[in-house]
């Protein structure tokens, strides 16, 4: 009995090292060996209507882009999306080239995510690649296996294993069907995805969270704040893209008490009203005009965790009317006013009107480099000896948006208050979001107009006018610290706060 179990044991070992079922038993770890597949494949669903509609072979596409460590095995399933881009989301199914079967699970799912811009004749780019591995449960058993120190133990629990299981199991069967798997389902795969575009993040900005609790916390918001990037997306009227920068992992309440701060509620009532401004009838409306074409706007400016918009939008406002007047630029201190400006709350909320009061009472604006800016509320240095500009008055320009380009032509940027709720997820594009979504009566953000013109879609030819609005989160945020937003209905409030210094 004992030389037929060695005999067994030993005809077992040699099968096994044949048909590469259960690698190296015992001894040292097998070298790495890619798992072989059934030759019966079932066809991609949705690879062929691809081919035949946009002339993309998908099989080629993902040899090409595939991560060097899996090797491709076939494509299960292939969708496409079409919005302002072409997206084509892969399921397939590959081998890891670094595994070791008999502890690792070798056989990937892998989804690979790939994106076709505007002009759609472009090849398409890889934007996401997560490869996940099936369950494996014969791995715990090829673990077990290893742990035994000799074949006649070996043998014992295989035929302990034989005995518990139906009869249809006791014969010899294929790698394929000795593993069950399952495929990914959508809500495994999403987090997949939104967990890589988080490191991405993550890397990118420099993020730095002080415990695991935080960044977790981080991470649902991140998770979230995607969500309603997809939302915006799909109901934006122009050609705006929404996507994730420095502000995903921020909700919507920390947003705006870190990065807005126009405060309507700080107009005293017994303020007097503002001027109305005189709308030039002399000037012949161009189809696109720029101040930032003819010297008149600084350079983007950064207002920090601060809420401190009202200043930047009324300095650049001074900046822009200063240089039309004089032919010399200055770039003017906005810590003079979060420091001086007894009307405004510096971090806490402005208003232009408010601030250009307050200039008038302090005596002039000094520049940047004479006052430079800190992002907090401190003790007012006003040198009265070191002023740059100083002003006269201002106006409250009209809510036709018609009239408004005709100021601006004749007169230098515009200060405004905004709706930024389309803001925080803005990454270039003319933006025309819903009302619903950006209500043009609850200004929260203060700007600055610079400029105006027609953006004309490529296959519609349809024209979407817009607004150069120059903002103050640095030049990483949108089109390089710039937005474009709808130009004619009032889109988020553009037209309801809009003034101007005047300087004699």
């Amino acid at each position: 009995m004992k030389y037929y179990l060695l005999f067994f044991s030993l005809f077992f070992l040699i099968y096994c090292a044949i048909c590469e079922d259960v690698p190296d038993i015992i001894g040292e770890e097998s070298p790495v060996s890619e798992v072989a597949v059934t030759t019966e494949v079932a066809p991609c669903t949705g690879c062929e209507t691809i081919l035949n509609s946009d002339n993309i072979d998908l099989e080629i596409l993902v040899k090409e882009n595939l991560d060097q460590d899996y090797k491709f095995l076939r494509i299960i399933r292939a969708t496409k999306l079409v919005e302002d881009k072409v997206v084509y989301k892969v399921q397939l199914e590959a081998n890891s080239r670094t595994c070791n079967p008999a502890t690792d699970k070798c056989t990937v799912e892998c989804n690979l995510e790939f994106v076709k811009s505007v002009p759609y004749d472009t090849k398409p780019a890889l934007s996401s690649q997560i490869c996940v591995n099936y369950v494996r449960e014969d791995v715990n058993v090829a673990n077990t296996l290893k742990e035994r120190a000799n074949a006649s133990d070996i043998l014992d629990f295989l035929e302990s294993l034989d005995d518990q299981s139906p009869p249809s199991q006791q014969n010899p069967v294929s790698l394929e069907s000795s593993r069950k798997r399952r495929t990914l389902t959508e809500t495994e795969i999403q987090f997949h995805l939104d967990l890589e575009k988080f490191k991405d993040f993550v890397k990118e900005h420099k993020k730095i969270y002080k415990t695991e609790e935080e960044m977790k916390k981080r991470f649902r918001i991140f998770k979230a704040n995607l969500m309603k990037i997809k939302f915006f997306q799909e109901n934006d009227q122009g050609t705006a893209e929404y996507g994730p920068n420095e502000f995903s992992d921020l909700t919507a309440t920390e947003f705006k008490e870190r990065y807005l701060g126009l405060k309507v509620d700080l107009r005293a009532k017994d303020a007097k009203p503002m001027k109305k401004a005189e709308i030039p009838k002399d000037v012949q409306l161009p189809v696109s005009f720029d101040w930032r074409d003819h010297g008149a706007v600084t350079p983007v400016k950064n207002q920090g965790s601060c809420g401190s918009c009202w200043a930047f939008a009324t300095t650049g406002n001074i900046e822009g009317v200063n240089a039309i007047k004089t032919g010399n630029l200055v770039s003017l201190s906005e810590q003079e006013l979060l420091d001086c400006d007894t009307i405004d709350s510096a971090c806490n909320g402005g208003l232009p009107s408010n601030a250009y009061e307050a200039i008038e009472s302090i005596g002039g604006l000094e520049s940047e480099s004479d006052y430079p800016y800190d992002a907090a509320h401190e003790k007012c240095k006003f040198n009265s000896s070191e002023v740059k500009v100083s002003i006269s008055g201002a106006v409250n320009i009209t809510t036709n948006e018609t009239e408004m380009a005709m100021w601006l032509v004749k007169h230098g940027p515009i200060a405004i208050g905004i709706n930024a709720n389309a803001m925080q997820f803005y990454r270039g594009g003319v933006s025309h979001p819903w009302k619903f979504l950006c209500n043009p009566g609850s200004l929260d953000h203060g700007v600055l107009i610079v400029g105006f013109g027609v953006h004309r879609t490529r296959f519609t030819h349809k024209e979407k006018p817009y607004w150069i609005i120059k903002n103050s989160w640095g030049k990483r945020w949108g089109e390089k610290g710039y937005y474009r937003v709808y130009r004619g209905d009032g889109c988020c409030g553009v037209n309801q706060m809009a003034s101007s210094a005047l300087i004699n």
